[in-house]
């Protein structure tokens, strides 16, 4: 469908983005992302109205994350300065015009918020030379909200950072001179300004977490972190610009629904859900289900400590081996990471195109790529060798997670076995996830949720993030 506009915009000589933008105005079914329906701001960039529609959530297991991620911000000090140049060149016209935003936002109110955001950069510079250098720091929200406030940069509504970003936007779209700024970097300022002006009205502090930390692509920068850990604020945002007429998850791992229903405050509205799930389409009786500990006295625990253990990858191949001797038809094998299936592939002498039809297993074996039209072609490649001899097969590996993994039907003896060499947990002291996990806890000991950081991680929520 992508491709297909593409031609269509080329042979019209017209932006394929705008093409699309005015055909949706007129059109009856949207496809799209659903981070574009769920993040406020791509949303409100966008102009996707849904008041009144009917909206349909795909693979919707990953929503929690989506919805997460949509109310966190992450700013470096170069986006806070160049926020502020931004917003400074804009300002230009505006005196030039002798004219204000609105009633309120006048140039001497401007001048006052720039000022404001030279204070906080520096002030979140010195924090970062006192304790965020080596290995960051985390802190509680309401520290971030004082040092806006002190700087007066929480005097302003969430209407007049609207405001703003509106204006700014459109003198950069307007502007003929060429610079490097272009208006992107206040956005996403006001956001987080936005952010912070909706966490102290509605006391939502408990649910978010801010860190400051290294910024690996500047040495002279930092990171300040906001992380939302409650997915409900982004459903009530979307919910509060119009009424939804429908709004409908589905997946094949949403069980237990309950959960969902909790997590992502779908009954808080006083609206009535519907849950409907049906058994799988395979019978248990045609499926066997086998975790396989270990081989000739070698452990398979695909975790960190036996990431460089060669002899377990090896014994991973002979196990293989002998399972596609007794299997007809393909054979899928998902690994972790991309870097550890290249780790397997090398290991199992799988490391250039040759080795697709001479290999240790005897039977062609393709490898999911990282480019997106490859794994077309790959795919082919390989339902084409087992339309070619189903008896001896073929091997597909692919990634946890990974293109492969999702959104494709490999229906019949395109896999008749599926084997996961190990799941894809994040480290459990990535401040992300230790922060996630203490906050689940301080929620069950003050009986406002059910579920533990532990058990969170178990589930593999974890992997979302």
């Amino acid at each position: 469908m992508e491709t297909d506009k593409a031609n269509s915009a080329e042979g019209k000589k017209v932006c394929g983005y705008y093409l699309s933008r005015g055909k949706a105005r007129s059109a009856d079914v949207l496809l799209m992302p659903y981070n574009y329906i769920l993040e406020k701001k791509i949303r409100t960039n966008s102009k996707i109205e849904t008041a009144q529609k009917i909206i349909i959530i795909d693979e919707a297991h990953n929503v929690e994350a989506v919805c997460e991620e949509s109310s966190s911000h992450n700013l470096t000090r170069r986006i806070i300065s160049m926020a502020r140049d931004e917003l400074g060149e804009a300002k230009i016209k505006f005196d030039k015009e002798k004219e204000s935003i609105d009633i309120i936002t006048t140039p001497r109110k401007i001048e006052t918020i720039i000022n404001g955001m030279k204070k906080l950069e520096l002030v979140y510079a010195q924090k970062y030379n006192e304790y965020g250098k080596q290995e960051g720091k985390n802190f509680d929200i309401s520290e971030l909200i004082n040092d806006a406030e002190r700087n007066g940069l929480m005097r302003n509504t969430n209407e007049i950072w609207k405001n703003l970003t509106k204006n700014v936007s459109a003198y950069f779209a307007s502007s003929q001179r060429k610079t490097h700024l272009s208006g992107k970097n206040f956005e996403l300022f006001a956001y987080m300004m936005e952010e912070l002006i909706s966490i102290r009205n509605e006391k939502r502090h408990h649910d978010y977490r801010a860190r400051l930390c290294k910024d690996n692509n500047d040495r002279f920068g930092y990171n300040l972190n906001i992380w939302c850990f409650n997915a409900k604020y982004a459903i009530k945002d979307l919910s509060e610009e119009g009424a939804i007429y429908n709004l409908i998850l589905t997946s094949g791992t949403l069980a237990p629904m309950q959960t969902y229903v909790d997590v992502l405050g779908l009954d808080e509205s006083g609206k009535k859900t519907i849950q409907f799930q049906n058994q799988h389409i395979i019978k248990s009786e045609q499926l066997l289900a086998v975790t396989i500990t270990g081989y000739e006295k070698t452990e398979f625990r695909n975790i960190y400590k036996n990431r460089n253990n060669d002899d377990m990858f090896l014994k991973y191949a002979k196990i293989i081996s002998k399972i596609k001797e007794v299997a007809p038809g393909g054979c899928l094998i998902f690994h972790p990471t991309y870097k550890l299936m290249r780790k397997s592939l090398n290991i199992w002498g799988i490391n250039d195109y040759s080795a697709t039809f001479k290999n240790m297993f005897k039977v062609p074996v393709f490898v999911e790529p990282e480019n997106k039209e490859e794994t077309i072609r790959v795919i082919e490649n390989y339902e084409r060798e087992l339309e070619h001899d189903e008896k001896q097969g073929a091997i597909l590996n692919g990634v946890c997670r990974g293109k492969l993994s999702e959104g494709i039907d490999f229906k019949d003896s395109r896999a008749r076995v599926v084997i996961v060499t190990g799941i894809p947990y994040p480290p459990v002291e990535e401040p992300r996830i230790k922060e996630k996990m203490d906050y689940l806890d301080k929620r069950i000991k003050t009986k406002s949720g059910e579920l533990s950081g532990r058990e969170w991680y178990k589930q593999g929520k974890s992997l979302k993030l």
